[in-house]
């Protein structure tokens, strides 16, 4: 259960525009985290942009991509809602040398999205748009925001539980850690 999200408030101060997003994890007591572990928000989608350097012909992104729906108008009537599926929101490649190219690149034209959240480029190879090997590409798209536990939790959540019983009865409780987005804390 997550109770909490945060955002330093001081959004362009030390941290830029990437400003320190925590957020507090509350876990039964028998799943106890630890410092570093990792939680991953699989009913939560977030953008993230990526620099990769092409190498081969499918892709892992630093997270999988995912698809989120979006209602948007229809062409023929903005007023009208039509649902989208979209994961990747845009992305831009450079020639071996560095230079960006002034077309952007088109998922489901350019290249393709995996089941598994890899970029396939066959198509922009039968195209000759997909970037050439060692070209770089920057990529925003939609990933599952995964999050690291930043404190030493106090896991020793027990009490002794005396009301309306015979005698005492020792009782786990819940934890609850502060745990920051993954992509702010290692590069």
């Amino acid at each position: 259960m997550v109770t909490r999200a945060e955002q330093h408030p001081e959004r362009y101060a030390v941290y830029g525009v990437r400003a320190s997003g925590m957020i507090g994890v509350t876990t039964p007591p028998e799943c106890l985290p630890g410092f570093m572990d990792r939680f991953t928000l699989k009913n939560n989608v977030m953008p993230y942009t990526d620099v990769i350097r092409h190498a081969t012909t499918v892709e892992a992104p630093r997270y999988p991509i995912v698809k989120r729906n979006i209602t948007v108008g229809t062409p023929g009537n903005p007023t009208v809602p039509l649902i989208k599926s979209v994961g990747v929101l845009y992305a831009r490649k450079t020639d071996t040398s560095g230079v960006i190219a002034a077309q952007e690149l088109v998922d489901g034209v350019d290249f393709d999205v995996t089941v598994d959240g890899k970029i396939d480029w066959t198509k922009g190879i039968a195209l000759g748009t997909a970037p050439a090997v060692g070209a770089w590409v920057a990529i925003s798209y939609y990933m599952h925001p995964v999050y690291l536990v930043m404190d030493l939790p106090y896991t020793f959540r027990d009490t002794m539980i005396a009301t309306k019983a015979v005698a005492p009865q020792f009782a786990s409780l819940p934890v609850n850690v502060a745990a920051k987005l993954e992509w702010l804390e290692i590069p």
